[in-house]
């Protein structure tokens, strides 16, 4: 299949690196969603995927509404910048964010 103009076909290349790397498509959905919601609707999105995700891998839509539930009652999430700024505070000179998925994040600091 031609599919683009460079030398490689894309459906090779998309079978080779979920092969290696087996999360590579939904990681992919994420960052285009992100890439294309306004940033008061980023909360949302990443609250319909993490429900999506939880579906999709065996939680009952039961499960799934008590879990939500949660948020704001038991779980206090709070944001990225509010991480990186509380991890300055108490002494880390360095503070990246090292990975981002649905409501989770790792960050690498150095103190």
């Amino acid at each position: 299949m031609k599919d683009n103009s460079s030398a490689f076909n894309s459906s090779i290349y998309d079978s080779k690196i979920s092969a290696v790397l087996p999360y590579y498509t939904e990681y992919n959905k994420q960052i285009l969603d992100l890439a294309k919601a306004k940033l008061a609707d980023s909360e949302s999105l990443a609250i319909a995927r993490w429900k999506n995700y939880m579906l999709a891998h065996g939680r009952t839509e039961e499960q799934t509404k008590n879990h939500m539930k949660r948020r704001g009652t038991e779980l206090f999430p709070i944001t990225i910048e509010e991480h990186i700024k509380i991890l300055k505070e108490i002494g880390f000179t360095s503070v990246d964010l090292l990975w981002g998925s649905y409501l989770q994040a790792g960050f690498f600091a150095i103190k």
